[in-house]
């Protein structure tokens, strides 16, 4: 897969990448590097190349420097080529002198306002110092990285631990490095820059707090450190992560850190702004494992969240699981799931899965026309839990490795959550049998995408014509985007100008991989004819594939007037949208099954703020129910329900989250039952105050 960016405003081409950190492609500090390198007053010993063949510590210049800024014992140096060519401006230096200095005016908390520089030292740490100066070095150059405009990926910054010794190759100061080619180094506000510079700095504070915290004897890895690096920008408003690098590939280690690839940065940063999230932890947590040179990385959250919290840190692990599979990252106004690793779509299918690493999950999304799964392995209960994907509640663990789906109606996709939350080093397979009962088509033009097109900074539409040759209801609309952003999707039938079906639902997309909107609610019939989806987005790209054969792909810059791809002047555009569009080939009716149990909502529970937890009785016949709250002990917390249903009535069943006695119960895992005609159905939820 070519992952060019292809941005169109004006029908002007330009390149748009993804950025990384330099330190986890550093090497480690050897004597290998004591060559002589002496350079002048105004230059600074660079590294030629960071990313050759992984022992870039040994290969040094001398680069010439300008002195921009000088003062509150921070000075800031551009490297003199990239101003003199353009690539640095005024506005640009004095944009980041001013947030590292001064203000932070975007930051979550007041507290955090008063710069990068203050907030990341009082948060964090103090740096090291090398010098006894007490100054900060920001170095603006244009990294050695090999970058080319046929590259997909650059060197954003780093913090150079060999600048920390006494080395020949060494600055023997503090300093981070910041990129100004490609990284827009020209703006009046860098954002990128900025988001660079207080992940860096973080990293420079952090090596004077726990040297070993990416490094020791037997090791190198870099994958906390890089969580709390990205925590910092995070808060101060510089921005996140493009998680859906490790949504749509969640079957990596927690710590684990194979490659530089993103999907290792977004893991990290997801799960560290998790932690700073948890009321019960937060800030002063972070500080703690920032702190803490004893132990490093999986170690040291372990340590404190066990000793001194006194939490299972499996448990935190697997509602951080069932959060981030509840695609929490960020907050949007659809209902849609986007974090899967495999889409099951077939009549019958019988599938294994991946290596599913120690500290992993892996999803798989279920679509609405399943019957119901078979699970071949032997498992553990509390590794698995199902939920529903439309509106993000646990449904159901599996017992008996066996699970039928309970909507009739066959409305919703349901997601299946398989969690190796093991200790050892052993990695885990899984096998699964699907049954389906009515035939899942999906129509599309292919997602090996060649590039990503925009055609305005702003606001515009993508559309795509589909044609149906049956009767059909439609399910869903999966896309790829090239960041994470909002939405807006409209579906038509017979003409890209008619009334649409569905008007502005929005959905968050993942900037990797396929996003899903499921419409299987909407209750959208064809028979037989053309359908229309269009997908308007606001600062975003659309994937787009190359040299087919039918293009059937539409742009528009106000949603009214659209214009064939194969039509824009001054550049070759003969392919489609990477969008895709599913259905079912049968038409539904709804129905209530004899006994409807269930839907626990809300899941996680939060009793302090409410609503009520809920779950439903249906019955068609006269029977006495029972409903009660065990914790993960087998205790009883409450009974909520006894008695006879009114028939053919759906019934809600509250509960207010408080014991016997009238107290509200802690966070952790709990169970409700269901009794009825002397069968008992389990549910599993997770409270978190």
């Amino acid at each position: 897969m070519n992952n060019k960016f292809l941005f169109i405003f004006l029908f002007s081409i330009s390149q748009s990448v993804d950025s990384k950190c330099g330190n986890p492609i550093l090497s480690r500090i050897s004597s290998g590097i004591q060559r002589n390198l002496i350079c002048a007053d105004n230059e600074f010993k660079i590294r030629s190349n960071i990313i050759q063949n992984g022992v870039s510590d040994e290969y040094f210049e001398c680069v010439e420097f300008l002195l921009f800024y000088s003062q509150d014992n921070v000075n800031i140096f551009v490297e003199k080529y990239q101003y003199d060519i353009g690539n640095v401006s005024n506005s640009a230096l004095e944009s980041l002198v001013n947030h590292f200095i001064y203000t932070t005016p975007l930051a979550e908390k007041s507290e955090y306002r008063s710069g990068i520089k203050n907030f990341s030292e009082t948060f964090f740490g103090p740096p090291p110092n090398k010098d006894g100066s007490n100054e900060i070095n920001i170095i603006i150059l244009d990294i050695r990285d090999n970058f080319s405009d046929d590259s997909n990926n650059y060197i954003a910054g780093y913090f150079d631990r060999n600048d920390q010794t006494d080395n020949a190759t060494s600055n023997q100061k503090d300093i981070v490095y910041i990129d100004c080619y490609p990284t827009n180094m020209v703006a009046d506000y860098p954002e990128e820059a900025l988001f660079t510079l207080a992940h860096e700095y973080q990293h420079l504070l952090h090596f004077n707090s726990d040297p070993l915290e990416i490094i020791d004897e037997n090791r190198f890895n870099p994958w906390l450190d890089e969580g709390l690096a990205d925590l910092s920008p995070s808060i101060l408003g510089f921005g996140n992560r493009q998680y859906g690098h490790f949504l749509s590939n969640t079957s990596i280690g927690l710590d684990q850190w194979i490659n530089n690839g993103l999907e290792y940065y977004a893991k990290s940063a997801l799960f560290i702004r998790y932690l700073y999230e948890l009321d019960y932890l937060g800030a002063s947590f972070i500080k703690n494992i920032f702190e803490d040179d004893n132990f490093q990385r999986l170690e040291s959250i372990k340590h404190w969240i066990e000793n001194f919290y006194g939490i299972e840190f499996n448990n935190i692990f697997e509602d951080w699981v069932i959060n981030t599979s509840f695609n929490n990252y960020p907050q949007s106004d659809c209902i849609s799931d986007v974090s899967k690793n495999i889409e099951i779509n077939k009549n019958d299918n019988s599938y294994q899965s991946p290596e599913i690493p120690p500290y992993s999950f892996f999803n798989i999304l279920i679509p609405n026309h399943s019957n119901s799964l078979e699970y071949l392995n032997n498992i553990y209960d509390d590794n698995v839990f199902i939920y529903n994907s439309n509106d993000k509640t646990v449904l159901d663990e599996i017992y008996n490795n066996f699970w039928m789906f309970p909507d009739t109606s066959y409305q919703n996709d349901y997601m299946y959550t398989f969690i190796n939350d093991s200790e050892n080093s052993k990695s885990n397979f899984i096998n699964y049998e699907f049954k389906n009962r009515f035939s899942h088509n999906t129509l599309s033009f292919g997602v090996d995408i060649d590039n990503y097109i925009s055609f305005d900074a702003n606001k515009w539409y993508a559309g795509i014509e589909f044609y149906i040759d049956t009767t059909a209801m439609l399910t869903s609309v999966d896309f790829i985007t090239a960041n994470d952003n909002i939405v807006d999707l409209k579906i038509s039938k017979g003409g890209i100008f008619y009334t649409p079906q569905i008007d502005t639902m929005k959905c968050s997309s993942t900037g990797s991989g396929l996003s899903r909107i499921n419409i299987s609610n909407e209750n959208i019939y064809v028979n037989n004819e053309y359908v229309y989806v269009i997908l308007g987005m606001n600062q975003n790209a659309m994937g787009y594939i190359e040299s087919l054969n039918s293009m059937n792909s539409y742009y528009s810059l106000d949603g009214n007037t659209f214009i064939r791809l194969e039509n824009v002047q001054s550049i070759d555009l003969n392919g489609n949208w990477a969008i895709e569009l599913s259905y079912i080939d049968t038409i539904y009716t709804s129905y209530h099954d004899t006994i409807n149990l269930g839907h626990i909502y809300p899941n996680p529970y939060n009793p302090i703020i409410g609503p009520d937890l809920e779950t439903t009785i249906y019955s068609e016949k006269h029977e006495k129910y029972k409903i009660e709250i065990f914790n993960s002990l087998g205790q009883k917390i409450n009974e909520i329900y006894n008695g006879f249903p009114a028939i053919d009535q759906e019934i809600i069943v509250k509960w207010d989250g408080k014991d016997y006695n009238g107290m509200i119960v802690g966070s952790g895992t709990y169970f409700l039952l269901h009794t009825y005609n002397n069968e008992v159905k389990k549910f599993k939820f997770t409270i978190i105050k």
